[in-house]
């Protein structure tokens, strides 16, 4: 049963062990000093050499082109950080089946909202008004 490996299968799997790798480098902070040392150097190298060229540097018309660049990059990097953030608060309405109000909670991975929802719902709420919960209320109602 030999699967053909393909190149970006491998590629995958190479870059999985450079992060373990760097993860197990990052937790020792003897290793993780030399690795430093290392990366300076190699951009010391790079510098000499003329590889990487200083933003001081670069003609106008290229400090236009980088600046334009890095910003496209911070767009992307935000944009992406606010999707995550969107993902991870979801918004869960629940009805009390006794008072019939509704309740707004975000939804928190540790914890299970319907349930603790359900049980503030029935012992703290008033008849015929909306409550709003966040999840710092939630953990300070739990506490």
């Amino acid at each position: 049963m030999n699967k053909k490996i393909t190149k970006s299968s491998l590629s995958e799997k190479k870059k999985l062990a450079k992060r373990r790798k760097y993860a197990e480098i990052k937790e020792d902070p003897e290793l993780y000093e030399r690795q430093r040392e290392k990366e300076k150097e190699w951009y010391r190298r790079k510098k000499a050499k003329g590889q990487v060229v200083g933003i001081n540097e670069k003609s106008p018309r290229d400090i236009r082109q980088q600046r334009k660049k890095w910003k496209e990059a911070s767009r992307r990097y935000r944009q992406k950080k606010k999707e995550e953030k969107l993902k991870e608060t979801t918004t869960v309405f629940i009805e009390c089946p006794e008072t019939n109000n509704v309740q707004k909670m975000e939804n928190n991975e540790e914890d299970d909202p319907l349930q603790s929802s359900v049980d503030d719902c029935n012992s703290t709420s008033k008849a015929g008004k909306k409550e709003f919960m966040t999840k710092n209320k939630v953990r300070r109602q739990k506490r």
